[in-house]
């Protein structure tokens, strides 16, 4: 009889499911618990089933076939498990994090983008990507993704709530379904003071750049007329200007390490699972 092979626990979960039996195949009770059967040997194993009625002249009978579900619960829970952890991180990441589905509209906004944007999560979920400052950047940003494009460190300006601007930099991986974007996750970086260092270094720069480069050409004229004149004390006026060459020497150093810096490339992506094995 079935309640040989049914757990105690779950007799009447399986009473009430041979009494009305449903069209299709089941692997849950209608609490949501697994449907799972107990082996001769002790073990509980979770199984899918189809209860049909059948009919024999005047009696009928309940027709049960039970198909052992194990591998598939198993890869169910480690997709649970895994979502759990990726939606943790997404939750977690201290940088603003979105996730759009091909129209652009917000399915997912993790506390960063809050804490930065001021918007809450229940307010923008289902609405479109907000922070843009004009519709043709925002038409533009999309298009690119739609395509399939990554884009990695686009640097534009995105505006809270409260209207203020912040600087970013914007970085966008789509995800396919069948060859097709289906969403798009989205981070952007606050590089708003990083901006502002740049901009005082670049105003100190070019306040120091030139004077100091005058200064030391005189100080070198001066130094080369001192040997001239005063022979008598040619390592005194050698010294100055071995010093002085030195000092424009170092500046020369420093236009071209600040020239470098300003070619940097842009940043590529870099598969984690490379830099982890």
């Amino acid at each position: 009889q079935w309640r040989e092979c049914c757990p105690d626990a779950d007799r009447e979960a399986f009473r009430s499911l041979l009494e009305e039996p449903t069209d299709g195949r089941l692997d849950r009770f209608d609490n949501g618990a697994p449907i799972r059967i107990e082996t001769w040997a002790g073990e509980r194993r979770p199984v899918e089933i189809t209860v049909e009625r059948i009919y024999d002249g005047g009696d009928s009978f309940l027709f049960c076939q039970c198909r052992e579900i194990t591998e598939r619960v198993e890869r169910e829970q480690t997709l649970r498990a895994t979502i759990a952890r990726l939606e943790a991180l997404f939750e977690a990441s201290p940088v603003p994090m979105v996730l759009l589905d091909a129209d652009g509209t917000i399915e997912r906004w993790n506390r960063a983008a809050t804490t930065t944007c001021g918007w809450e999560s229940a307010t923008v979920t289902g609405e479109q990507y907000p922070l843009f400052t004009d519709a043709d950047t925002r038409e533009a940003f999309m298009e690119r993704v739609c395509d399939g494009e990554r884009i990695v460190g686009l640097e534009t300006t995105h505006q809270g709530r409260d209207g203020s601007l912040v600087e970013v930099e914007l970085y966008a991986h789509p995800l396919t379904e069948g060859g097709e974007v289906s969403s798009i996750i989205v981070s952007a970086i606050d590089i708003t003071e990083l901006k502002q260092r740049e901009q005082h270094l670049g105003v100190l720069h070019r306040i120091m750049r030139h004077p100091l480069r005058n200064k030391l050409n005189v100080i070198y004229a001066v130094g080369e007329q001192l040997v001239d004149e005063t022979s008598d004390e040619p390592a005194f006026s050698g010294r100055l200007i071995d010093a002085t060459e030195e000092l424009i020497h170092l500046s020369d150093q420093a236009e071209r390490i600040d020239s470098d810096l300003r070619r940097v490339d842009s940043p590529a992506p870099v598969a984690l699972d490379a830099l982890l094995t």
